[in-house]
């Protein structure tokens, strides 16, 4: 019993992708307003977040010109996970997520289909914190 336990374990930790990219829309989506929040930028410092792990938080991906929608990538994965995603009218982004480990990760968001003139680059650093640890 145990050395299955392990087997099906190691299986679902293989599993795991190294980075994640949001690009489809849920229409099932729920986004609770009062959850913390951080909207991806391209500016300096980065905007950052901290939350406790099991906390669900939403990023927000702005919008970017007209017929091109958003995609948002998480790396190293693992630190949060996107429960669900939703396009916003003009094509930005809200990503559910949720704390699921101690560590610091990057968001990182662009364009598709690729944009012809420029690319956004436009990110943010989230923070994953254990109480009393």
């Amino acid at each position: 019993m145990i050395r299955r336990l392990a087997s099906v374990l190691i299986l679902a930790l293989v599993a795991i992708p190294l980075a994640t990219t949001a690009s489809a829309t849920s229409a099932t989506c729920v986004i609770p307003g009062h959850l913390p929040h951080v909207t991806l930028s391209d500016t300096s410092p980065t905007p950052r977040l901290t939350v406790l792990a099991g906390t669900r938080f939403v990023a927000i991906v702005p919008k970017w010109g007209a017929n091109h929608d958003t995609d948002l990538t998480l790396q190293p994965s693992g630190i949060v996970r996107e429960v669900c995603s939703v396009l916003t009218k003009g094509g930005g982004r809200r990503a559910l997520l949720v704390a699921y480990r101690r560590g610091t990760t990057s968001l990182h968001a662009t364009v598709t289909p690729v944009s012809n003139l420029m690319m956004p680059s436009w990110s943010a650093r989230i923070t994953v914190v254990i109480l009393g640890a």
